[in-house]
């Protein structure tokens, strides 16, 4: 499993001028920058994954992208997880950033990406539930004798 990335459109708490708009998300790799096209910002997350997918050729069927509900409403905020899956690579930061043509409006607008795990070559995997270590037996199903007790 890869880095799993946040990417943060602006965030402003209960902002006075609703968000609108357009962004883009760039990743890079090997020295070269792939950018989609502009993503209206209320736009669903499964298109901004249908466009990641369209325009990062290294990710295409390797990402999933969430929303993370922050803010209630789109106008006051958003905070999307792009997770990447089956790349077997470090990926470096993806950046959103505001669009040219129809720009990011709304008060104080802050464009943020954190990597929330880093690539590793370990594997990770969810806690067992309890119930699935639980054996309904009356007796032990191992004896052990040691110095004859």
């Amino acid at each position: 499993m890869g880095a799993t990335t946040t990417i943060n459109p602006p965030q402003t708490i209960l902002s006075s001028t609703p968000l609108s708009g357009s962004f883009t998300i760039s990743c890079a790799k090997d020295g070269q920058t792939y950018t989609t096209p502009e993503i209206k910002y209320n736009h669903w997350h499964q298109g901004i994954e249908r466009d990641l997918e369209a325009n990062i050729p290294f990710l295409y069927y390797k990402t999933q992208v969430r929303h993370l509900y922050d803010f209630g409403y789109y106008e006051n905020g958003r905070t999307l997880a792009i997770i990447f899956s089956d790349l077997e690579e470090d990926v470096e930061q993806c950046t959103i950033q505001s669009g040219v043509n129809d720009p990011i409006q709304g008060a104080t607008p802050v464009f943020e990406s954190t990597t929330l795990r880093q690539y590793g070559d370990g594997l990770y995997f969810e806690a067992v539930p309890l119930e699935m270590l639980f054996s309904d037996v009356t007796s032990p199903q191992v004896e052990i004798t040691v110095n004859g007790i």
